[in-house]
């Protein structure tokens, strides 16, 4: 099945968006992804938490510091600091980030691109974010405050004051893209020109929306189909999983045509997906009696899909980015005990070949 939505003027020629510098970069949970390069926050207590950057011109794995003798082991240095920012993103040559201040209030900053030359920005006073999108000297982000009942004076349970908003930069400033809804959750899945992809979830079904950001037109390509939260956006192409009934089927959008069609798997069931235009990744997983088991199938242009790989959790290897052939990505699973997981790096050719040969980060 196959429908088209009007996202451009008719008669136009439709070409993807080619980026030719860090204009642009978006954060998720513990991985900042960029044109050049992932930033990524590691935990590993071993090493104290710090902020490590991979760049992918050169190959080069280190800590986001500029001092040359530095341990990266205190909060001297940038690394281990900034890997408090409650997020972070680059524009041009500087990274924006959110922190506490010296009083404990939430604030955005910039620093050039090794954490020096720190600027505060301006208050930022809303929680429960998972992503930003930042761009043109803002930052975009879907937000669900706690409220308070004004009559006990005590936080309401299971309720939450949400929006996505965008803050913008260069006056301290913060403009609500939605309405604020105690009966909502917007679930932000980033931006492709002018377009802004996100989720409202409302009694029990979430809605796919693209709000155009020049116009402020909000349309909804997938009409009331209930779309959950796990999805992948890259190179101008949306894929997701949408329930209906008992059944999940698999979602493609075409953001430059506007078209949609249903991914035919023989599989079936909810996927983890990475797509993008020249690798499209489906991952299933299945209860064993010795924990998860996963399987990686490759969907291709002709419509088939391929195992390329499968194994235990401990085995997993879950691809992130890629850039040039390389795949970015963290392997290992968790235990009982704690979670073993590290960043890698492995050529898609022998990722696709269900080789195990990938490349530990480290410094």
């Amino acid at each position: 099945m196959c429908v088209c939505l009007a996202f451009s003027g008719c008669g136009k020629k439709e070409e993807r968006i080619e980026k030719t510098e860090v204009d642009s970069s978006w954060k998720y949970l513990g991985w900042t992804f960029t044109e050049e390069g992932l930033l990524y926050h590691n935990p590993n207590p071993l090493r104290r938490g710090k902020l490590e950057y991979l760049d992918y011109r050169t190959g080069s794995y280190r800590p986001l510091c500029a001092s040359a003798s530095c341990l990266h082991d205190s909060a001297e240095c940038t690394a281990v600091r900034l890997y408090d920012a409650g997020a972070m993103g680059r524009i041009g040559d500087k990274w924006y980030y959110l922190m506490r201040d010296e009083s404990g209030i939430p604030h955005f900053y910039s620093c050039d691109l090794d954490g020096q030359n720190e600027k505060k920005i301006g208050k930022y006073s809303h929680t429960g974010s998972q992503m930003f999108l930042f761009f043109e000297d803002s930052c975009v982000t879907a937000f669900s405050d706690p409220v308070m009942d004004e009559e006990t004076g005590q936080l309401k349970e299971d309720v939450s004051n949400s929006a996505i908003c965008q803050y913008h930069f260069d006056t301290g400033e913060e403009e609500l893209l939605t309405q604020e809804s105690e009966s909502s959750y917007y679930d932000l899945y980033g931006r492709y020109g002018k377009l802004l992809l996100y989720r409202e979830y409302r009694d029990g079904r979430g809605i796919l929306k693209v709000l155009d950001l020049d116009t402020g037109e909000v349309q909804e390509p997938l009409g009331d189909r209930n779309v959950a939260r796990a999805a992948s956006m890259r190179d101008g192409l949306f894929a997701c999983n949408v329930r209906e009934g008992d059944d999940i089927k698999l979602i493609e959008l075409d953001l430059v045509t506007g078209n949609w069609k249903e991914i035919q798997t023989e599989v079936g069931g909810g996927a983890s997906l990475f797509w993008s235009e020249g690798l499209k990744l489906m991952t299933f997983w299945e209860e064993r009696t010795g924990g998860a088991y996963y399987r990686v199938y490759q969907y291709l242009d002709d419509g088939k899909s391929v195992l390329v790989r499968e194994g235990e959790e401990s085995t997993y290897f879950e691809v992130l980015d890629r850039k040039d052939g390389l795949l970015v990505g963290r392997y290992g699973g968790s235990t009982q005990m704690e979670e073993q997981f590290h960043m890698a790096t492995m050529e898609e050719k022998d990722f696709l070949a269900g080789k195990d040969n990938w490349i530990v980060l480290e410094y």
